[in-house]
This record gives structure tokens, C-alpha cells and sequence, in this order.
């Protein structure tokens, strides 16, 4: 598979793990819990990050690193992206150390639709 076509992302974009979760039908908080148990990411040192490489997987490429300014009190907010390198390392631990495989993306883009409806749903009432 083709970093340009791994979950269907561009091979440079840099995309949550929300979103790569939501490939497998899961929470980004399951796919992390995931990493974690697997060593490949821990929880931040820092009070300001959530989640972080190990250091056996930091500094080789597979994500980078964001700040989000936390529109109500101004604090700075760091947060993890993955790279098309970090994808296919989610990818091939999901494939074949658990046995899962991404979703289709026809099935991706109808979940994609049943999430707008449910928002649309939401703000209507």
C-alpha cells in the first residue's frame, strides 16, 4: 500500500488519532490505549501534552508535534500528529499483531455522513 493511499490520506498530511481511529470504528482514546499497551506511545511529562512517543519510536519520523492556544485561558495545548510513516506503523501493528484491518472507504465515508446527520441532529434541537 502506497503511503499517498495508507487510510486514505495524503502522504503529507499529519492527522490526528481520532481520525486514524475512526478508520478501525474506534475512539482515539481505544486506538492510544492501543499504542500505549504496546509501548509505542506514554503519557506527556509535560503538563501541556496528552500523549507522546517512546523513546524508542521518538525522533524516527512518525509524528510531529502541534499547539493548540486554548481559546479561553490562552494556554498553550501540545498534541500529537502522525505522519504517513507513523500510519503505516498503526497500520501494520493493528494488522498484524491484533488481526484488524481499516474499514473500507466506502464504509468510512458513510459513518463520516451518519456523524454530520447526528451533529446536524444535535444543533437542530
Amino acid at each position: 500500500m502506497e503511503d499517498k493511499e495508507l487510510l486514505g490520506f495524503a502522504a503529507d498530511e499529519d492527522v490526528s488519532i481520532s481520525k486514524i481511529a475512526m478508520k478501525y470504528g474506534w475512539t482515539g482514546t481505544k486506538l492510544n490505549e492501543v499504542l500505549h499497551d504496546f509501548f509505542i506511545i506514554r503519557h506527556g511529562i509535560e503538563g501541556n501534552t496528552d500523549w507522546c512517543l517512546t523513546d524508542d519510536y521518538e525522533g524516527h519520523g512518525y509524528s510531529v508535534m502541534a499547539i493548540a492556544v486554548n481559546s479561553k485561558d490562552g494556554l498553550e495545548h501540545k498534541y500529537m500528529l502522525w505522519t504517513a510513516k507513523g500510519r503505516r506503523l498503526i497500520y501494520n501493528l493493528l494488522k498484524y499483531e491484533i488481526g484488524i484491518i481499516p474499514e473500507s472507504a466506502t464504509e468510512y465515508k458513510e459513518k463520516l455522513k451518519k456523524e454530520k446527520l447526528k451533529t446536524t441532529r444535535r444543533k437542530k434541537s
